[in-house]
């Protein structure tokens, strides 16, 4: 194990969650769907990735990337030089990211084994190119890899070819409906800051300050139900402290984005 650099965790399958050596705090995964055979979501560091799969004598299979970010798939290349495994990615990211083999299409289904599947999501907003993969057990949902759309306690920026509204639309449509037990994993650890930032507007919030003293590794939608203001969009206490008392959800989550952006 690399310190307390990774953590394991088990649903179906191991789920690897590495916080990498990146100045922007990405986490990269590493999925065992079945004994030895792995996909990789996001990879930054080649050799954080290859160390982990040589530690359990496995095959690298496929590599994910969320979206088009330098950050998100910097790993690709040794890992493919090493692996010769297939690269998947948003229709989008063709010819900026270099030698996808595989576009992936929204609602595509990807069996893992007889009971288990990788739902595809065209997620929009953070980019125009990203993708989140939400992982089924029997067709219940059970973890989303949520890329740079959706953080704990927060959402992605849209200063680097995205849309605030279109976000907006996504978290609607994708993440709001998801079911509490749903455990989320995102492309980067903003937790401390976005926690800080939940207290600055809803100084109130036990939740946060529980999670900001003592925090978790990896947190369930019904978790982030309690402090991601992203979430809280029809909270009184939130409209009063943005003075948004008749705006619609939408006006709110801009204005929240613009927040965080400057905070």
């Amino acid at each position: 194990m690399l310190l307390s650099l990774i953590n394991h965790c088990y649903i179906f399958a191991m789920i690897t969650q590495i916080k990498t050596n990146s100045p922007l705090q990405n986490f990269s995964y590493l999925i065992e769907y079945q004994k030895g055979k792995f996909w990789c979501l996001d990879p930054y560091d080649a050799g954080q990735i290859n160390g982990e799969i040589d530690k359990r004598g496995g095959q690298l299979e496929v590599i994910i990337n969320s979206h088009e970010h330098w950050d998100h798939y910097q790993g690709n290349e040794q890992l493919l030089s090493r692996w010769q495994c297939e690269l998947w990615a948003h229709p989008k990211a063709l010819g900026i990211i270099p030698n996808v083999s595989r576009a992936l299409k929204a609602a595509e289904s990807i069996k893992m084994d007889e009971n288990c599947s990788l739902e595809i999501l065209d997620t929009p907003g953070h980019t125009f190119a990203h993708i989140s993969l939400l992982i089924k057990e029997h067709e219940i949902p059970q973890s989303i890899f949520s890329g740079d759309t959706f953080f704990n306690a927060g959402v992605g920026n849209c200063r680097n070819g995205g849309d605030p509204k279109a976000l907006f639309q996504t978290i609607k449509k994708y993440y709001e409906t998801l079911p509490d037990q749903v455990l989320v994993y995102p492309g980067h650890d903003y937790l401390h800051n976005n926690l800080k930032f939940t207290l600055s507007l809803d100084k109130e919030n036990e939740s946060a300050k529980h999670l900001l003293q003592k925090p978790a590794k990896v947190m369930s939608m019904k978790d982030e139900r309690n402090y991601n203001l992203f979430l809280r969009l029809q909270n009184e206490s939130l409209k009063e402290s943005l003075d948004l008392k008749s705006s619609s959800e939408e006006e709110i989550f801009i204005e929240l984005r613009k927040r965080r952006d400057q905070w």
